[in-house]
This record gives structure tokens, C-alpha cells and sequence, in this order.
């Protein structure tokens, strides 16, 4: 993410200079950085994946790998997008650099991990959940691994200390079981939504600054005119 936060700042007086100059529109900008940037958004997320998935020992099973490569895909863009969002705010890196851990925080805060856990949550913070990547990808995650697991051995003589199936897993952690598919879409849409948002913050500001610009050379017209 903090990649992201760096892609922006040091190009905006660039990019305002040019698109003053109509050298390319906002939108041929971001989406051209887009997709120079998108092997890498795709390469290191999946190197990632696949190393965490066998090391850590998951379901060796090649439907489970692949749902675990796709979410650790969208997370890692998503997460991107969001640093996205916060490189076109702000021209200042050190400012975009001191945002991202507040944001990041937010982010795993009102995940399902810890909001399920917490004893008392205000009503009107709970909705920050369904703008959190990790809430989606944390439950996508635990049925990819949990769903179709039968038995756990259990290590002590009492089973009731155990959670002996996957299904009592995903009940001890309260994990909504739906459709991985909605899941995915939901992490889809946040990515869209995300990279929009930074693309029209972009935008705003690059018409600012020709509006800008414009009126200021009107301005200096007027007055050598006059003096003139």
C-alpha cells in the first residue's frame, strides 16, 4: 500500500503542468499508470499467496489454492486503490505517508476478526464493515479453508474442549455463510470503487488547477492591457 501512496505526489505538479498544456486528459493519465502498474499488482500479490498457502500448510486441494490466490489478489489491489485514494488527495508524500496508518487501522478494526469480538460498538460504527477489504476477504478466507473439513483430531481426551469439525469453526467465529462468489464481488466492487474515487479526486483537482491557471493568466492579461 505504501507504494501506492508514493505513485502520485511527486507526479501531480507534473501532471497539472501538462494537463494544463492538453498534453493527455485525466482520465488517459490514470488509466495509462493503471496498467503499467498492473503486473506488478498481479505478480507480487500471487508470489505471496503461494508461498503463504504451503508454508502454512492449507487445504492441499487446487479449488482452494486457486479461491486463496484470487482473494489474496483482490486484497492486495484493493488495498492499492485505497492507497490510491489517498496518493491523488494530497501533493504532500510525507502527509499521504502519515494517513495510511489511521486508514489501515480503520481497515482491520471493522473487520470481521476484532468487530465480532468487541463487547460494545456503537450502531453507527458498524457500517464502516462494508467498506473494509478485510472484512470480506477475512470470511471468504476461513469458509475457503473451514467449509469442507469433516473432522479435526482433537489433542485432549475431552472433546468438548475441541472444535472437532469445520463447520463448528466457522460458528465459533461467526462467519456469515454465503456464497463465495458474493464475496468476490464484493471485493471486485470495492476495488472498482475505490480506483473510481481516486480517478474522479484526480480529475476535480486537475480542473481546478486549469480553472485555476486559466484565471490567473486572465488576470495578467487584463493588467498589462491596462498598463498598456
Amino acid at each position: 500500500m505504501l507504494a501506492a501512496v508514493m505513485a502520485f505526489p511527486n507526479e501531480i505538479p507534473i501532471y497539472f503542468r501538462e494537463h494544463k498544456a492538453s498534453v493527455y486528459r485525466s482520465d488517459t493519465y490514470y488509466l495509462s499508470k493503471f496498467l503499467v502498474e498492473l503486473p506488478v499488482y498481479l505478480i507480487l500479490p500471487a508470489i505471496h499467496a503461494t508461498v503463504i498457502y504451503y508454508m502454512v500448510g492449507f487445504n492441499c486441494d487446487k479449488n482452494s489454492f486457486s479461491v486463496f490466490l484470487l482473494t489474496d489478489i483482490l486484497i492486495s489491489n484493493a488495498a492499492y486503490s485505497l492507497g490510491h485514494i489517498l496518493s491523488v488527495s494530497t501533493s504532500d508524500a510525507n502527509l499521504a505517508i502519515s494517513l495510511t496508518s489511521p486508514f489501515i487501522a480503520i481497515q482491520m478494526l471493522f473487520s470481521g476478526f476484532f468487530l465480532r469480538r468487541a463487547v460494545r460498538t456503537p450502531a453507527f460504527l458498524t457500517f464502516i464493515k462494508y467498506g473494509s477489504i478485510f472484512n470480506y476477504g477475512y470470511d471468504l478466507l476461513m469458509l475457503n479453508q473451514w467449509e469442507n473439513v469433516q473432522e479435526i483430531e482433537c489433542e485432549y481426551d475431552i472433546e468438548l474442549l475441541c472444535l472437532t469439525t469445520g463447520g463448528s469453526v466457522l460458528n465459533e467465529e461467526n462467519v456469515r455463510r454465503k456464497n463465495k462468489i458474493v464475496y468476490i464481488i464484493m471485493l471486485l466492487f470495492l476495488n472498482i470503487l475505490f480506483r473510481i474515487s481516486a480517478y474522479i479526486i484526480l480529475w476535480i483537482k486537475g480542473k481546478r488547477s486549469a480553472s485555476f491557471y486559466k484565471s490567473f493568466f486572465t488576470k495578467i492579461k487584463k493588467k498589462i492591457t491596462i498598463n498598456v
